[in-house]
């Protein structure tokens, strides 16, 4: 395996690990609390987002920072919504800690994969940014787009900020050598194959 091709797995994995990561810690934390006896879930659930937010690593923190992975983001919500239920505190307790299957972003990110590396080999590097950014209300859309840019960081360095915000500019920029957007297209290819790989091993 060549350097190119372990910063394609490297980053290609990290749009799956680190949203594992945050269910993973999320899930930890439910767990200690379906432990002990609570009048209050939703209290509960902003100390549990508050603790998840705190205890993640660096990288993991920067990347939620701009993908806001649903299922952290909507856990006072699902609280609020179980606290107005009729249920007694052992009811609302136990479907509030529930645990968070991973398996669903899995396929949702394998969904998204398919649709982009499809976008990629036909329509060209471009476009496949195009397409990432009009589906950014989706979190696997989002994700896959932070790994691309700091993945394209990794290997260009100056050419590219890391920035997802940056990201449509940049590769544009760089798009105008021919033999730089071929490689940028070829190494997206391989990056995002090993992605998809990681979601369906992760399902």
């Amino acid at each position: 395996m060549t350097n190119i091709d372990k910063k394609c797995a490297e980053y290609g994995f990290k749009v799956c690990d680190y949203p594992k990561k945050i269910y993973d810690v999320l899930n930890e934390e439910l767990a200690k609390l379906k432990e002990k006896s609570s009048t209050n879930i939703v209290n509960d659930a902003k100390a549990i987002q508050k603790n998840v937010a705190d205890s993640l690593p660096d990288e993991v923190k920067n990347f939620n920072e701009y993908v806001k992975i649903e299922v952290l983001k909507r856990i006072i919500s699902d609280a609020e919504r179980i606290q107005k239920s009729k249920k007694s505190n052992e009811e609302k307790i136990e479907e509030f800690t529930k645990e968070r299957k991973f398996s669903g972003f899995a396929n949702e990110c394998e969904n998204s994969l398919r649709k982009v590396l499809g976008i990629l080999s036909r329509e060209g590097v471009f476009a496949s940014i195009i397409w990432i950014e009009s589906k950014e209300d989706e979190e696997s859309y989002r994700a896959i787009k932070y790994q691309i840019s700091k993945f394209l960081h990794e290997i260009f360095r100056d050419r590219f900020s890391g920035s997802p915000d940056n990201l449509r500019e940049e590769i544009l920029s760089v798009c105008n050598d021919i033999s730089q957007m071929f490689f940028i297209k070829q190494i997206l290819e391989q990056m995002l194959t090993y992605t998809l790989y990681r979601a369906r091993s992760l399902r």
